[in-house]
């Protein structure tokens, strides 16, 4: 009898641990009505860290099918950014690491290893508008293209992000949780649907 209430409390521990400490949600991506891949975000809670992840994976057909890998890690200590890692790979060949981290009190970036820059202080960022509705946010941090980017309220629950080149992302929250995501590019748009 002891070993099942042992048991019972081990599982309703776990349980609670889990739905405090992670957080997962699934999206699709669709274009022109077709699904062509999915998106993972996920948030965890380690101590003073917070750990937000995603990977997008995305097969598209021009005159060749092309499949695009994408993995992004941002890193907060106690709500300051620490650092974050983006891993893109299209095709076959192409592959990118960008990373940005914080060494000697100054946040750098770099692509593959070169043309580090010094950029300033990181207070939101884009992966984060999975988990949390941006309210009051102005401006965000683009961990691939080592940019911030402008986050205009549209109306309640509906928010328009803008990057440097003009293209615009509009993100659809209810109740707090981020329901829809659209992006137009100068040469492509599509979705992003949660999944419940």
């Amino acid at each position: 009898m002891k070993l099942k209430i042992m048991f019972f409390i081990s599982l309703v521990c776990f349980v609670i641990f889990e739905a405090m400490g992670q957080n997962k949600i699934n999206f699709s991506i669709v274009h022109s009505g077709k699904n062509i891949g999915e998106l993972t975000a996920e948030k965890t809670q380690e101590g003073k860290h917070s750990i937000y992840k995603s990977k997008t994976t995305v097969s598209y057909h021009l005159l060749v099918t092309i499949k695009v890998v994408h993995n992004n890690e941002v890193v907060f200590d106690n709500g300051l950014f620490q650092n974050s890692i983006v891993h893109s790979q299209i095709g076959k060949h192409k592959k990118n690491e960008y990373l940005t981290r914080l060494a000697d009190g100054k946040l750098l970036y770099s692509i593959n290893g070169s043309n580090e820059r010094e950029l300033k202080n990181i207070k939101t960022t884009v992966t984060q508008l999975f988990f949390e509705e941006p309210i009051a946010v102005q401006q965000l941090y683009s961990a691939e293209k080592g940019e911030f980017h402008s986050l205009e309220l549209i109306e309640k629950g509906v928010y328009s992000k803008k990057d440097t080149k003009g293209n615009k992302n509009t993100y659809y929250y209810n109740n707090g949780k981020l329901k829809k995501i659209e992006i137009e590019t100068n040469s492509i748009s599509f979705s992003m649907l949660r999944i419940e």
